[in-house]
């Protein structure tokens, strides 16, 4: 492949991964939303959409390290940078400056996945703690649809008493 094909398949690529990143970034506050306003099954098809959207991003992804594979030497995996740096400056500059927003929005997603972990684990915390002061002798015990019990874990719970 010559130099100027691997350039425009690499530059698409990464402005495709960039653009699938953006959709989940989007998804992501409406994720956020739909916890905060106990809205679950909204959650659910969300969670299903984001799914796919992941696999979509994993996809491109390998298409874009397959690309920069065949022209590694001797069959080495070749990173980025050396990748880029095969160009003249022009097309290196756009290609670096495409990656590294693509590296910054991860780095965004992946923040707004640990606050929202954290929000949950708070409020899983706080409800574990509620439950065990309420009834202190079944501490650590929840009970199933059915009255038999479960481990008590990071599962979803629902309440049918209010405190």
């Amino acid at each position: 492949m010559a130099d100027n094909q691997q350039y425009t398949a690499c530059l698409r690529l990464l402005r495709d991964e960039l653009k699938s990143l953006h959709e989940i970034s989007a998804l992501q506050e409406k994720v956020n939303a739909a916890v905060r306003n106990h809205k679950w099954a909204d959650y659910e098809q969300l969670m299903h959409t984001m799914k796919a959207l992941g696999l979509k991003i994993e996809k491109q992804e390998t298409a874009r390290f397959e690309l920069m594979q065949k022209t590694g030497r001797r069959g080495a995996e070749l990173q980025f940078y050396a990748f880029a740096a095969r160009f003249p400056v022009k097309e290196r500059y756009e290609l670096t400056r495409v990656y590294r927003a693509l590296k910054l929005q991860a780095g965004r997603i992946r923040s707004t996945n640990n606050a929202l972990h954290d929000f949950l684990y708070a409020q899983i915390s706080l409800v574990s703690g509620i439950l065990e002061a309420a009834f202190p002798d079944r501490r650590g015990m929840f009970y199933g649809r059915y009255g038999n019990t479960r481990r008590a874990d990071m599962r979803s719970v629902v309440l049918n008493r209010v405190f």
